[in-house]
């Protein structure tokens, strides 16, 4: 499940943020979509205290899934939207 955070303009860059959950509520990670005139793509950072990298990939086909679909809402025009960096970071500098 993905929770939207904010939307950050900056000049012609709009960065969006959504929080990963789990069923239960808990946040397990972040989700920062860029769109930009030159590009398209989402960075995926997971909490490495609160899911392993095999629990991760369910998470990162739904939202594959989610991206080619369109379903997660992007207010600019927009081609295709690559995750393109997964990463797990410490959890006192995510949260």
């Amino acid at each position: 499940m993905f929770r939207f955070i904010d939307k950050d303009i900056y000049g012609a860059d709009t960065i969006y943020t959504y929080e990963i959950l789990t069923p239960e509520y808990d946040v397990i990670g972040k989700v920062m979509i860029l769109i930009s005139p030159t590009r398209h793509d989402a960075g995926v950072v997971f909490n490495r205290n609160k899911i392993g990298p095999v629990e991760a990939y369910e998470y990162l086909e739904t939202l594959r899934e989610l991206l080619d679909a369109d379903l997660i809402q992007i207010d600019e025009p927009h081609s295709r939207i690559y995750i393109s960096e997964i990463t797990y970071e410490d959890p006192k500098y995510l949260f």
